[in-house]
Protein backbone atom coordinates (compact mmCIF):
# COMPACT_ATOMS: atom_id res chain seq x y z
CA UNK A 1 0.00 0.00 0.00
CA UNK A 2 2.79 2.40 1.00
CA UNK A 3 4.80 1.56 -2.11
CA UNK A 4 1.75 2.09 -4.33
CA UNK A 5 1.08 5.48 -2.75
CA UNK A 6 4.71 6.44 -3.24
CA UNK A 7 4.52 5.50 -6.92
CA UNK A 8 1.38 7.59 -7.37
CA UNK A 9 3.07 10.55 -5.72
CA UNK A 10 6.02 10.17 -8.09
CA UNK A 11 3.68 10.05 -11.08
CA UNK A 12 1.78 13.12 -9.89
CA UNK A 13 5.07 14.96 -9.25
CA UNK A 14 6.35 13.99 -12.72
CA UNK A 15 3.12 15.13 -14.40
CA UNK A 16 3.18 18.34 -12.40
CA UNK A 17 6.74 19.08 -13.49
CA UNK A 18 5.92 18.23 -17.11
CA UNK A 19 2.91 20.54 -17.02
CA UNK A 20 5.03 23.31 -15.48
CA UNK A 21 7.68 22.96 -18.20
CA UNK A 22 4.99 22.93 -20.88
CA UNK A 23 3.49 26.13 -19.48
CA UNK A 24 6.93 27.74 -19.48
CA UNK A 25 7.52 26.70 -23.09
CA UNK A 26 4.12 28.03 -24.19
CA UNK A 27 4.65 31.25 -22.24
CA UNK A 28 7.99 31.77 -23.96
CA UNK A 29 6.29 31.56 -27.35
CA UNK A 30 3.23 33.55 -26.40
CA UNK A 31 5.21 36.38 -24.80
CA UNK A 32 8.23 36.47 -27.08
CA UNK A 33 9.28 40.09 -27.21
CA UNK A 34 9.77 42.09 -30.39
CA UNK A 35 13.54 41.98 -31.03
CA UNK A 36 15.66 45.07 -30.75
CA UNK A 37 16.74 46.55 -34.05
CA UNK A 38 18.60 49.47 -35.55
CA UNK A 39 16.96 51.93 -37.93
CA UNK A 40 18.86 53.96 -40.47
CA UNK A 41 20.52 53.69 -43.84
CA UNK A 42 21.29 49.95 -43.77
CA UNK A 43 17.68 49.08 -42.89
CA UNK A 44 16.45 51.09 -45.86
CA UNK A 45 19.09 49.52 -48.12
CA UNK A 46 17.98 46.03 -47.13
CA UNK A 47 14.34 46.92 -47.79
CA UNK A 48 15.30 48.16 -51.27
CA UNK A 49 17.23 44.93 -51.93
CA UNK A 50 14.13 42.90 -51.06
CA UNK A 51 11.96 45.00 -53.36
CA UNK A 52 14.43 44.70 -56.23
CA UNK A 53 14.58 40.92 -55.78
CA UNK A 54 10.78 40.72 -55.94
CA UNK A 55 10.40 43.02 -58.96
CA UNK A 56 8.54 45.82 -57.17
CA UNK A 57 8.90 48.21 -60.13
CA UNK A 58 6.79 45.79 -62.21
CA UNK A 59 4.19 45.46 -59.44
CA UNK A 60 3.66 49.22 -59.52
CA UNK A 61 2.57 48.99 -63.15
CA UNK A 62 -0.23 46.43 -62.78
CA UNK A 63 -3.78 47.80 -62.69
CA UNK A 64 -6.05 44.86 -61.89
CA UNK A 65 -5.58 42.09 -59.33
CA UNK A 66 -7.88 39.17 -58.60
CA UNK A 67 -7.45 36.48 -55.95
CA UNK A 68 -9.18 34.25 -53.40
CA UNK A 69 -7.95 34.11 -49.83
CA UNK A 70 -8.36 30.90 -47.81
CA UNK A 71 -11.00 29.69 -50.28
CA UNK A 72 -13.61 32.00 -48.75
CA UNK A 73 -12.92 35.68 -49.53
CA UNK A 74 -12.87 36.69 -53.19
CA UNK A 75 -11.38 39.93 -54.50
CA UNK A 76 -11.21 42.07 -57.60
CA UNK A 77 -9.03 45.16 -57.20
CA UNK A 78 -8.58 48.13 -59.51
CA UNK A 79 -5.27 49.22 -58.01
CA UNK A 80 -4.94 52.38 -60.09
CA UNK A 81 -8.35 53.74 -59.06
CA UNK A 82 -8.41 52.32 -55.51
CA UNK A 83 -11.59 50.34 -56.14
CA UNK A 84 -12.34 46.86 -54.81
CA UNK A 85 -15.02 44.23 -55.08
CA UNK A 86 -15.18 41.86 -52.10
CA UNK A 87 -17.34 38.72 -52.01
CA UNK A 88 -17.83 36.23 -49.20
CA UNK A 89 -20.72 33.79 -48.86
CA UNK A 90 -23.83 35.49 -50.23
CA UNK A 91 -22.35 38.95 -49.56
CA UNK A 92 -20.87 41.42 -52.01
CA UNK A 93 -19.34 44.87 -51.50
CA UNK A 94 -18.06 47.47 -53.94
CA UNK A 95 -16.04 50.23 -52.32
CA UNK A 96 -13.50 52.99 -52.78
CA UNK A 97 -10.49 52.28 -50.56
CA UNK A 98 -9.66 55.98 -50.22
CA UNK A 99 -12.94 57.22 -48.74
CA UNK A 100 -14.34 53.78 -47.74
CA UNK A 101 -17.66 54.58 -49.39
CA UNK A 102 -19.50 52.08 -51.54
CA UNK A 103 -22.37 49.64 -51.97
CA UNK A 104 -23.34 46.36 -50.33
CA UNK A 105 -25.59 43.44 -51.24
CA UNK A 106 -26.73 40.35 -49.34
CA UNK A 107 -28.42 37.59 -51.33
CA UNK A 108 -28.48 40.08 -54.25
CA UNK A 109 -30.53 42.52 -52.15
CA UNK A 110 -29.05 46.01 -51.83
CA UNK A 111 -28.30 46.96 -48.22
CA UNK A 112 -28.64 50.39 -46.63
CA UNK A 113 -28.16 52.05 -43.27
CA UNK A 114 -26.43 50.11 -40.47
CA UNK A 115 -26.44 46.85 -42.43
CA UNK A 116 -24.56 48.49 -45.28
CA UNK A 117 -22.14 50.17 -42.87
CA UNK A 118 -21.29 46.88 -41.14
CA UNK A 119 -20.74 45.11 -44.45
CA UNK A 120 -18.45 47.89 -45.70
CA UNK A 121 -16.46 47.72 -42.47
CA UNK A 122 -16.13 43.94 -42.70
CA UNK A 123 -15.10 44.13 -46.36
CA UNK A 124 -12.43 46.73 -45.57
CA UNK A 125 -11.10 44.73 -42.63
CA UNK A 126 -10.95 41.55 -44.74
CA UNK A 127 -9.25 43.38 -47.61
CA UNK A 128 -6.59 44.89 -45.33
CA UNK A 129 -5.73 41.48 -43.89
CA UNK A 130 -6.02 39.37 -47.03
CA UNK A 131 -4.21 41.76 -49.39
CA UNK A 132 -1.43 42.04 -46.82
CA UNK A 133 -0.90 38.27 -46.95
CA UNK A 134 -0.68 38.65 -50.72
CA UNK A 135 1.65 41.64 -51.12
CA UNK A 136 3.16 42.46 -47.73
CA UNK A 137 6.75 42.58 -49.09
CA UNK A 138 5.69 45.39 -51.45
CA UNK A 139 4.60 47.56 -48.51
CA UNK A 140 7.99 48.13 -46.89
CA UNK A 141 7.96 51.86 -47.68
CA UNK A 142 4.30 52.61 -46.99
CA UNK A 143 3.56 55.78 -45.06
CA UNK A 144 4.19 55.37 -41.34
CA UNK A 145 6.39 52.27 -41.73
CA UNK A 146 9.43 51.93 -39.48
CA UNK A 147 12.27 49.69 -40.68
CA UNK A 148 15.05 48.24 -38.52
CA UNK A 149 17.91 45.80 -39.02
CA UNK A 150 17.90 42.80 -36.67
CA UNK A 151 20.60 40.14 -36.50
CA UNK A 152 18.62 36.91 -36.30
CA UNK A 153 20.48 33.60 -36.16
CA UNK A 154 23.62 35.34 -37.44
CA UNK A 155 21.80 36.75 -40.48
CA UNK A 156 20.39 40.17 -41.30
CA UNK A 157 16.62 40.34 -40.97
CA UNK A 158 14.27 43.27 -41.48
CA UNK A 159 11.93 44.33 -38.70
CA UNK A 160 8.97 46.28 -40.07
CA UNK A 161 6.47 48.13 -37.86
CA UNK A 162 3.31 49.65 -39.30
CA UNK A 163 2.52 52.69 -37.19
CA UNK A 164 -0.26 53.88 -39.49
CA UNK A 165 -2.84 52.53 -41.91
CA UNK A 166 -4.88 49.37 -42.12
CA UNK A 167 -7.09 48.30 -39.24
CA UNK A 168 -4.42 47.27 -36.71
CA UNK A 169 -1.69 49.94 -36.56
CA UNK A 170 1.31 49.06 -34.39
CA UNK A 171 1.81 45.53 -35.73
CA UNK A 172 5.39 44.34 -36.31
CA UNK A 173 6.84 41.71 -38.64
CA UNK A 174 10.37 40.33 -38.78
CA UNK A 175 11.25 39.28 -42.33
CA UNK A 176 13.69 36.35 -42.49
CA UNK A 177 15.58 36.24 -45.78
CA UNK A 178 17.49 33.87 -47.99
CA UNK A 179 20.94 34.67 -49.34
CA UNK A 180 19.31 36.19 -52.44
CA UNK A 181 17.23 38.51 -50.18
CA UNK A 182 14.07 36.59 -51.09
CA UNK A 183 11.76 36.41 -48.03
CA UNK A 184 11.48 32.87 -46.65
CA UNK A 185 9.41 33.55 -43.52
CA UNK A 186 8.24 36.20 -41.10
CA UNK A 187 7.64 36.34 -37.38
CA UNK A 188 4.56 38.28 -36.28
CA UNK A 189 3.73 40.53 -33.36
CA UNK A 190 0.17 41.51 -34.19
CA UNK A 191 -2.82 42.51 -32.10
CA UNK A 192 -5.24 39.95 -33.55
CA UNK A 193 -2.97 36.95 -32.79
CA UNK A 194 -2.30 36.19 -29.10
CA UNK A 195 0.89 34.24 -29.84
CA UNK A 196 3.65 36.82 -30.10
CA UNK A 197 6.50 35.96 -32.44
CA UNK A 198 4.46 33.36 -34.35
CA UNK A 199 6.32 32.24 -37.48
CA UNK A 200 4.86 31.78 -40.96
CA UNK A 201 6.84 30.58 -43.95
CA UNK A 202 6.61 32.23 -47.38
CA UNK A 203 7.51 29.95 -50.27
CA UNK A 204 6.89 28.88 -53.86
CA UNK A 205 7.58 32.37 -55.22
CA UNK A 206 6.23 32.89 -58.74
CA UNK A 207 7.26 35.62 -61.17
CA UNK A 208 3.88 36.88 -62.40
CA UNK A 209 5.30 39.42 -64.84
CA UNK A 210 4.18 42.09 -62.38
CA UNK A 211 6.48 41.10 -59.52
CA UNK A 212 6.97 37.87 -57.60
CA UNK A 213 4.19 36.52 -55.39
CA UNK A 214 4.38 33.74 -52.81
CA UNK A 215 1.91 30.98 -53.65
CA UNK A 216 2.46 28.86 -50.52
CA UNK A 217 2.44 30.26 -47.00
CA UNK A 218 2.15 28.18 -43.85
CA UNK A 219 1.79 28.75 -40.14
CA UNK A 220 3.30 25.51 -38.91
CA UNK A 221 1.56 22.92 -41.08
CA UNK A 222 -1.52 25.10 -41.64
CA UNK A 223 -1.61 26.58 -45.16
CA UNK A 224 -2.53 30.23 -45.78
CA UNK A 225 -3.82 29.86 -49.30
CA UNK A 226 -3.90 32.36 -52.16
CA UNK A 227 -5.66 30.96 -55.23
CA UNK A 228 -7.30 32.18 -58.47
CA UNK A 229 -4.59 34.83 -58.77
CA UNK A 230 -4.70 37.10 -61.82
CA UNK A 231 -2.57 40.21 -62.39
CA UNK A 232 -3.39 42.06 -65.58
CA UNK A 233 -3.81 45.35 -67.41
CA UNK A 234 -6.93 44.04 -69.13
CA UNK A 235 -10.19 44.53 -67.21
CA UNK A 236 -11.92 41.84 -69.28
CA UNK A 237 -9.61 39.24 -67.71
CA UNK A 238 -11.32 39.70 -64.34
CA UNK A 239 -14.70 41.20 -65.36
CA UNK A 240 -15.86 38.89 -68.12
CA UNK A 241 -19.20 40.51 -69.01
CA UNK A 242 -19.08 44.17 -68.05
CA UNK A 243 -17.15 46.65 -65.92
CA UNK A 244 -17.54 45.21 -62.42
CA UNK A 245 -16.54 48.60 -60.94
CA UNK A 246 -18.96 50.77 -62.92
CA UNK A 247 -20.97 51.83 -59.86
CA UNK A 248 -17.80 53.33 -58.40
CA UNK A 249 -17.29 55.70 -61.32
CA UNK A 250 -17.47 59.39 -60.21
CA UNK A 251 -21.11 59.55 -61.26
CA UNK A 252 -21.89 56.56 -59.04
CA UNK A 253 -20.74 57.92 -55.68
Amino acid sequence: MGKSLKNWRSIVLFLGMALFLLILAVAKVVYEKVPEGKSGERADELAVEILETLGYSSWREVQYVQWTFMKRNHYRWDKKNDWIEVRWGSNKVLMNTQNLEGFAWKDSERQEGDKKKKMLEKAWSNFCNDSFWLIAPFKLFDEGVERKIVIWEDQEALLVTYNEGGTTPGDSYLWLLGEDKMPVAWKMWVSIIPVKGLKATWGNWEDTGFGSVSRVKKIGIVPVSVTDLVLTQDLSKICLQRNCFELLEPSGI
